[in-house]
């Protein structure tokens, strides 16, 4: 009898915490800058973009680097095996008038020492320097544009799930009216007070309101997996969006404060990246100085081994400037040169056109959300009165006050005015989406 229990105890812990790892897998959001705030710490191409940001910044740290000298230690070991022959006269040689031939060096050499090297004027590694600052603003740029994409999708999604979730708990109260009409009619049927037109068109109501009410679940399943691929949620957790009453929220005002596109920001500095290519094609045509240096140690010896006494090592240092003059490349830079000005004003042209269609956009964005606020007044106002008459009709249905047709007709009628109701609120929240992204 004990092992039983202990098997009944197990399966009772291995149960509770099932039940308790379900409940862990159950997301509730009841905000949308609780959302906004989720996406933007969990979001899995957030990520993606910090670390552009911080391979944008090492980029630059590299770059910067190359202003300081270049230092390195080297060691070289040489075997000669044939000594270089140098023609010298014989009067060394006690033979005057005669030429020699003699070899100088020995067998073997070894090289130790340390070199050093930096550019002193190098306007061209000066631009890319600047080049690739401009290359780390762009990835806080291109960044902070993704955020404000970001919080319109999750916005978007958000009132749309909010929008659906409204409209399923209307339909289902529809479908429950029309399935008790479809009850009374059936009745009536039996009774002969109907005939079956009249019975099938209940029918056809009842079947239009549950089509509503399927179409109407895929779409808020359709909201909640968008959100879940915006928040970085994994398939198996639920998500569970707290109601809202959309039409009385105090943000939604006609006079909204549109901030600039974020995207413009980032065209903005590929113009700036397009003249810091024609400062670096310029610099093609200006001298470069740099200077090296060498310290260091060779010993010589005529058999194969090495000396680590100092009297064997011999010192050798020396101290260079180099100048590097362009004369004449093939005519390479001064191409060069003439396609990065043409690129800069094709640049400069696309953002003046971007710019000009921005603000265009931006005007056209406040007036549809200002003209969709105005048709969401009445299109409320005739759902509500229509849904007072499907109510009056209903009553008036059941005591044998107006016709079946005549209760169908003002049915329809309250179905349409609810769907012109409920996408009114949708366009409206989707105009508002993209303005709360921008602020």
């Amino acid at each position: 009898m004990s092992k039983y229990l202990i098997l009944i105890a197990l399966f009772c812990l291995s149960f509770d915490g099932l039940i308790a790892q379900n409940q862990q897998q159950t997301m509730k959001i009841s905000s949308l800058q609780e959302a906004c705030d989720y996406a933007l710490k969990n979001n899995p191409d957030q990520k993606i973009y910090q670390l552009n940001i911080e391979k944008a910044r090492t980029d630059f740290q590299t770059s910067e680097s190359s202003l300081l000298p270049t230092i390195g230690g080297s060691f070289a070991g040489q075997i000669n095996t044939k000594l270089p022959t140098t023609v010298v006269p014989g009067e060394i040689f006690g033979k005057p008038g005669q030429s020699m031939n003699v070899q100088f060096g020995q067998k073997y050499n070894y090289n130790a020492g340390i070199s050093a090297s930096k550019n002193v004027l190098d306007w061209q590694n000066r631009i890319q320097i600047k080049m690739a600052k401009n290359d780390m603003l762009t990835s806080d740029l291109q960044a902070d544009a993704y955020q404000q994409n970001l919080k319109q999708q999750v916005a978007l999604y958000y009132y749309s799930a909010i929008i659906s979730q409204e409209a399923l708990r209307t339909y289902q109260q529809n479908f429950t009216l029309a399935d008790s009409t479809v009850a009374l009619i059936n009745q009536k049927l039996h009774q002969g007070l109907i005939n079956s037109i009249t019975a099938n068109q209940s029918v056809i109501s009842r079947n239009n309101v549950q089509q509503q009410i399927l179409n109407t679940e895929t779409f808020l399943h359709q909201c909640k997996n968008s959100l879940k691929i915006l928040l970085g949620i994994d398939v198996n957790t639920g998500l569970v969006i707290d109601s809202l009453d959309l039409k009385n929220q105090p943000l939604l005002q006609a006079n909204q404060n549109l901030g600039k596109d974020k995207n413009l920001a980032i065209q903005e500095n590929q113009l700036k990246k397009s003249e810091f290519k024609v400062s670096f094609q310029k610099s093609a045509f200006v001298p470069k100085i740099s200077w090296d240096a060498y310290y260091g140690q060779q010993q010589f010896r005529n058999d194969f081994g090495m000396s680590f006494n100092k009297n064997d090592w011999h010192p050798i240092s020396y101290i260079g400037l180099n100048l590097q003059v362009p004369i004449f490349t093939g005519f390479a830079n001064h191409n060069k040169l003439g396609s990065s000005k043409i690129d800069y004003q094709k640049s400069q042209d696309q953002w003046e056109e971007s710019n000009r269609k921005a603000n265009l956009n931006d005007e056209l964005l406040l007036y549809e959300f200002s003209q969709s606020l105005q048709m969401l007044n009445p299109a409320s106002s005739n759902y509500q009165l229509y849904e007072q008459s499907r109510l009056l009709a209903s009553q008036q249905l059941k005591e044998g006050l107006i016709s079946m047709d005549a209760y169908f007709k003002i049915f329809e009628d309250y179905l349409n005015a609810e769907n012109a109701y409920l996408n009114a609120l949708s366009s409206v929240y989707t105009y508002y989406s993209t303005i709360i992204s921008r602020q």
